[in-house]
């Protein structure tokens, strides 16, 4: 009798026990499982396995047919809707899971469509339940212990903690580790890692002549140190806080937030601890004493887009970024697929539809409101400029005269309070509204008798209301305290449209000699010409004590009607105080400021929000009403009071918690080896992969929070100095066949370069690569014509002089047209958080470093160096691939590159027409070094002095052909 007609057999008969079970399989001649005597059904490296495949999708947290679920063990072992108990633990015969998988009528066996359970599995799930049926949390839920370090078969090559777990996986599979890389490849590798850029030729050959480990320390510890070291890193970093320059959707229009980048530039070189990085960047703003950087640094949650069409409904996009929020905050730091919880309970991790909404209770009260201005925004100032605003802050009367809070008082918090000292509400904080058509900036329509409402709103000392404003209606506001007709404390007369002027005249511009001047270039977006403020009516109103709703009430408005922007309180003052306040604010309003990036602000108490859970997902649809609060299968938070964003960035970052750490770790796991421990880095739930070593992940991740006191520098520098990582990338047979994704790590790292580096690599081997960091984003040459700005005359202006071969990470980013090169390399548009980043080898790659203007000036550049190199053709060809790779080119590539010289000197020889297009730079460098302030449209303007013969013109594009191909050489564009 067959195992499968032995158990149809025994349907009807089952016994009480396991015991009798085994026993009247036995006596049928069933050969059960070979379970070792004693054996502990384990619930996540057994149990789980079979759930997840064959059950969950029927009985995940989605679904739950029959009223039967999986994911959590209160829903397995509640009665199902049959009134039977799906599982009942020590007594696998009453558990309606036993009788429905084993059943022998295929209609009530399940699962219902596809294969039935094995027999191994269908044992292992019964002896799991004789057992007790105890549950187990998924690996990455339980908090990272600290595992010994294991034995190995080599101690002198295992000298630290992560080769020594790297080797025992090796022992098992019975694999040795590579030989150690050459030391050109190794220090390429390391530099590309560290900093993102290559190493020097002449760094190469002095690494090479000490190769030793306390020399190989010493360059791991100047890489560090180095600034490009955070503009390489931040790349990464930037992919996760869905970095742009424009806020996104249709009209896709400049946003000022490369400051934030600039912050994350600043913060990975001081390394900045992991954990303070994230409790500024999600919680800033609540700081004690929030510094302008800390309050800055909460950009990161202000890179959700913002829709500025009209006719869109600006709460629906609101409630859109503050779910974008939330999945972004469980995806970069704990690895959580949650956007699905949005809609309903997540279908394979312990995770429930309402707990969504306690999470989104943290983002929920922020004073964005997906306005046309992306306010609140945070002005940062020039270091020259500060001099000048403390002597404008001084001027202000005492009464109002903000007070430093100490040596942490953040300027643009005192300069704002000056211009609103008794506080600003943004329009759209609206309680009731009557007639009113709400926009970002609400709108007015024509009707007398159309009201707002705002409040309650504390009066106390409060002379004068300011109505933001802008339109040309006329008509009058009252305002009113209590309801739309309460008390009067104001009139405000709304001034009208203003007086026509006459047109000027208008006149052809002249250019030289008398000839039509070309038209302006258009002017790319970037720094504002004024502090951005609207227009404030400031009206006094009768003395009032107290909390009140206010009342805005339009009276005889004339369309074109008023837009109503803000509503500003100024406090009670003698006229000559109110005078010097007035002075003090437009003084402080007319310094420009560097920038004015959007950031996180919280609501006052008075406007803050009701969260409630949506229905189904439908922000329409409401239903019961949650505080802020985490998953309950997650640590508790610790606040002692209605918990905020600053409660939720220090949970996360808590010791406690299990994902944070290993998220990270896992991070720059992948960045060094091309893959992480666990390969999905988005995900490391149930659904996700298991770690390919998961006693170093966890060891690695308490040792990030211990031992490093979770420095980034730190953690990286033991990754690139063990010798797992310094290993020969070269794969042999035997690997090719047992491990041809390195998931064991017998080998190093052999992976293509990200978009980033491929482009600033090009840069630096040329010699034209600007060492100039921060500032506005620039716009480096790219094909024409992709800029298409129907809403604005916003253009892509390509950037002169140094600017021009910065690195890729200050690139201008618009979201809806990405810099095109960076994009062909993998490189995401940042609509949405990205953990990672595709990685493809395309022919259309290969057409953009043989032909895009940068590439192409990069091989000019590079062909300048060659000609100066020491030696004939030979000697010139050395220099160019010594720059390129770092190390001498064998004898059969060198045959090579001289071959291709020779069919590219002939060629040019044969056609010297073609030399001015063959050689047709846009070369940054005159013949005394340093850049060009306007780009030369020929090369021999700017190396008359080594170009001038005709041969020499030959030799040079000769040059630049074979300059060309070794940038597009595979072992240039891959880190070996």
């Amino acid at each position: 009798m067959d195992a499968a007609a032995s158990r149809r057999a025994l349907t009807s008969i089952r016994p009480r026990t396991l015991a009798g079970a085994v026993a009247a399989l036995a006596l049928l001649g069933f050969a059960t499982v070979g379970w070792p005597r004693g054996h502990q059904v384990d619930f996540n490296t057994e149990v789980r396995p079979i759930l997840n495949e064959k059950c969950i999708s029927c009985h995940g947290g989605v679904k739950r047919a029959g009223g039967f679920g999986v994911l959590f063990r209160e829903d397995a072992l509640a009665k199902t809707e049959s009134g039977r108990f799906g599982v009942v633990p020590g007594d696998a015969d009453a558990s309606e899971m036993i009788r429905r998988i084993t059943h022998a009528d295929p209609s009530e066996r399940m699962p219902r469509e596809g294969p039935a359970l094995s027999e191994r599995e269908i044992e292992t799930l019964e002896r799991w339940i004789e057992q007790g049926a105890k549950w187990g949390d998924h690996w990455a839920y339980v908090k990272p212990g600290s595992p010994s370090l294991p034995r190995v078969s080599d101690a002198e090559w295992a000298r630290g903690g992560i080769d020594r777990f790297v080797l025992a996986r090796l022992d098992a599979e019975e694999l040795s580790p590579s030989r150690p890389a050459e030391c050109a490849a190794l220090l390429r590798r390391v530099t590309l890692d560290l900093t993102g850029l290559p190493a020097k030729p002449e760094e190469a050959a002095a690494f090479c002549r000490d190769p030793s480990q306390p020399a190989y320390e010493r360059a791991v510890d100047q890489l560090l140190a180095s600034p490009a070291y955070g503009e390489h890193w931040a790349a990464m970093w930037l992919d996760l806080a869905r970095y742009g320059d424009t806020k996104g959707y249709e009209k896709d229009s400049h946003r000022d937030m490369w400051s934030y980048r600039d912050w994350v530039i600043r913060a990975l070189n001081a390394d900045l601890p992991f954990d303070q990085f994230t409790i500024e960047q999600l919680a800033g703003d609540l700081l004690p004493g929030a510094t302008d950087q800390q309050i800055l640094a909460t950009g990161f949650h202000r890179n959700t887009s913002t829709n500025d069409e009209g006719g869109t409904d600006d709460e629906e996009f609101r409630v859109a970024a503050v779910i974008d929020r939330v999945n972004t905050t469980w995806e970069v730091w704990q690895g959580t697929t949650m956007g699905c919880v949005q809609c309903h309970s997540h279908p394979y991790d312990p995770f429930r539809h309402e707990e969504y909404y306690k999470l989104f209770a943290f983002f929920n009260n922020t004073a964005d409101e997906d306005r046309t201005d992306d306010a609140p925004r945070l002005a940062t100032y020039l270091p020259e400029q500060h001099a000048e605003l403390r002597a404008h802050l001084a001027r202000a009367p005492a009464a109002v005269r903000v007070r430093p809070r100490g040596a942490t008082a953040a300027l643009a918090d005192e300069v704002e309070k000056v211009l609103y000292p008794l506080g600003r509400i943004p329009a759209p904080s609206l309680r009731d509204s009557m007639a009113i058509t709400r926009t970002a900036d609400f709108v007015v329509p024509d009707r007398d008798g159309a009201y707002v409402g705002y409040g309650p709103v504390e009066l106390s000392g409060v002379g004068e209301i300011g109505l933001g404003y802008g339109g040309n209606g006329r008509g009058s506001v009252e305002v009113r305290i209590g309801s739309p007709t309460g008390r009067l404390i104001a009139t405000a007369v709304l001034p009208g449209p203003p007086p026509p002027r006459p047109a000027p005249a208008v006149r052809a511009p002249v250019g030289p000699a008398g000839k039509p001047a070309p038209p302006p270039r258009p002017k790319p977006p970037g720094r504002p010409t004024r502090r951005s403020m609207e227009p404030t009516l400031r009206v006094p109103i009768a003395r009032t004590e107290g909390r009140h709703a206010l009342y805005l009430v339009m009276r005889a408005p004339e369309k074109p009607a008023y837009r109503l922007t803000s509503l500003s309180l100024y406090p009670a003052l003698d006229p000559g105080s109110s005078r010097a306040l007035q002075s003090s604010a437009g003084a402080l309003a007319a310094v420009v400021p560097e920038a004015e990036t959007p950031v996180l602000r919280e609501l006052p108490p008075a406007f803050r929000r009701v969260t409630q859970v949506f229905d189904r997902g439908n922000w329409l649809l409401r239903a019961d009403t949650v505080q802020p609060g985490v998953p309950g299968s997650m640590p508790p938070l610790k606040a002692g009071r209605a918990p905020d964003r600053l409660d939720l960035a220090n949970w996360l970052v808590a010791k406690e918690n299990p994902l944070t750490a290993r998220v990270f770790v896992n991070r720059l796991w992948k960045q060094c080896f091309g893959t992480g421990l666990s390969k999905v880095l988005e995900d490391v739930g149930s659904q996700g992969e298991s770690p390919s070593h998961p006693e170093l992940l966890d060891w690695m991740a308490v040792r990030f929070m211990d031992e490093h006191d979770w420095s980034i520098k730190a953690l990286l520098k033991e990754i690139v100095l063990s010798c797992t990582y310094r290993q020969s990338s070269r794969v042999t047979p035997e690997l090719r066949e047992r491990d041809p994704y390195n998931r064991l790590l017998a080998r190093g790292p052999r992976v293509r370069l990200s978009a980033e580096q491929v482009r600033d690599q090009a840069l630096a081997v040329s010699g034209i690569l600007s060492p100039k960091m921060y500032g506005p984003s620039v716009m480096p040459p790219q094909p024409p014509g992709l800029w298409s700005s129907p809403y604005s005359s916003a253009a892509w202006v390509t950037a002169e002089g140094e600017d021009r071969y910065r690195r890729a990470v200050y690139t201008y980013w618009k979201r809806t047209v990405p810099y095109p090169s960076l994009v062909t390399f993998d490189a995401p548009t940042r609509d949405v958080v990205v953990s990672r980043r595709i990685r493809t080898n395309t022919p259309l790659q290969a057409l953009v470093t043989l032909n895009d203007p940068v590439y192409v000036e990069a091989a000019q550049a590079l062909a300048r160096q060659m000609l100066r190199g020491a030696g004939e053709t030979d000697g010139r060809l050395r220099t160019g691939f010594r720059r390129a790779l770092g190390r001498e080119p064998d004898q059969a590539t060198l045959t090579r590159l001289r071959g291709l010289h020779q069919v590219a000197t002939r060629h040019y020889r044969a056609r010297p027409e073609l030399l001015d297009g063959a050689v047709e730079p846009y070369m940054p460098y005159d013949t005394a070094g340093g850049y060009a302030a306007v780009p030369p449209h020929g090369l021999l303007g700017r190396a008359a002095a080594y170009a001038r013969a005709p041969a020499e013109r030959v030799e040079l594009a000769a040059l630049t052909t074979v300059a060309g191909a070794i940038l597009n050489l595979d072992e240039f564009l891959t880190k070996e």
